[in-house]
């Protein structure tokens, strides 16, 4: 299915100068710290730590997201995700830029949407042996 016909999620992105420790002020100034790998060469970029959030939360890791990035529009798939240990916030993000007609290999989340008969008259319970599959797209 081409990218034109999906419904994608947009986050705006600018260019990132500060690397190394100095990345500490991006946080707390509300900007997580990011790198967009893929047909090019690695390029550093930040985005806004409470639109990424909301992205997250709403629309998951597996979901294709329209980055603008400082006016340029590339399409982009969360790579790995960085989170504080004990408080949970975010700390990196590294993006995958995909290509239309090029395969990736992505972990897709399964969730348990139904209960079986058995788990709903209290006579066993339902439970998942793999949290995730991997796909090729």
């Amino acid at each position: 299915m081409p990218y034109s016909n999906m419904a994608l999620v947009e986050l705006k992105a600018q260019p990132r100068t500060v690397i190394g420790k100095q990345v500490k002020q991006l946080r707390r100034q509300g900007l997580t710290p990011g790198v967009i790998y893929g047909i090019s060469e690695p390029e550093s970029m930040q985005v806004s730590t409470h639109e990424l959030a909301a992205v997250l939360r709403n629309h998951g890791r597996d979901v294709v997201i329209a980055l603008d990035l400082d006016g340029t529009d590339r399409r982009v798939v969360v790579q790995d995700l960085q989170r504080h240990v004990t408080r949970g916030d975010l700390l990196h993000i590294d993006f995958y830029e995909v290509v239309e007609g090029q395969m990736i290999t992505s972990d897709a989340t399964l969730i348990l949407v139904n209960k079986s008969a058995l788990a709903q008259t209290g006579g066993g319970y339902d439970q998942l042996l793999l949290n995730s599959v991997q796909i090729e797209s």
